[in-house]
């Protein structure tokens, strides 16, 4: 896996250290595909052989739901970008554990 940074902030070799029993024989391959949206990141777990979706899972960004870096009245939204690494890391966290 090579050696990725320790920092803090960008600490995101977890999936590399947990193992998961998926769903399937030994000979099934799987893909995760992310998406991050305004308010929250979609993680979705498929079959490659079949394009069969497996399971979904959205994490919400909490300083978002929190209403914190925004401010509609001057149109203006941003996100913080630990709520980016930390929803990356739930979204998927819970996608593999709940297959």
């Amino acid at each position: 896996m090579g050696n990725w940074p320790n920092h803090q902030y960008f600490n995101l070799p977890f999936f590399y250290r947990q193992q998961y029993e998926l769903v399937g024989d030994s000979t099934s391959r799987y893909v995760i595909g992310v998406d991050f949206g305004t308010d929250s990141v979609r993680a979705l777990l498929v079959e490659v052989e079949s394009g069969k979706e497996l399971h979904t899972e959205v994490c919400h960004y909490p300083r978002w739901k929190d209403g914190l870096y925004c401010d509609p009245e001057t149109n203006q939204f941003r996100q913080h970008p630990l709520d980016y690494i930390e929803g990356l890391e739930k979204s998927i966290t819970t996608l593999l554990r709940e297959v």
